[in-house]
């Protein structure tokens, strides 16, 4: 009964930490979100400001230049993470 206990103990203890890093994981996502779309609005009215009458090729170009610039900024910070577990 005893090792039930324990078991049922780590299970739960394991739980509780997950719960606490999926939540963290959560709550940066949504600050990040909020963040970007800020960003957004911002170069939105750089273009604006820039190209008054804009077609679609600027917003297509700017669409994939903030694209590249953030896959690098991940790809970064996932190797930089990668390493700090591995130590």
């Amino acid at each position: 009964m005893k090792i039930k206990k324990d078991h049922i103990y780590n299970k739960l203890s394991e739980f509780r930490k997950e719960f606490h890093r999926q939540m963290v994981t959560l709550f940066i996502g949504a600050i990040s979100f909020v963040a970007a779309l800020f960003w957004r609005d911002a170069i939105q009215e750089i273009f604006s400001y820039l190209i008054p009458k804009a077609t679609v090729w600027p917003k297509l170009v700017s669409a994939i230049i903030v694209s590249l610039f953030a896959v690098t900024i991940i790809i970064i910070i996932s190797e930089f993470t990668k390493e700090k577990n591995v130590s």
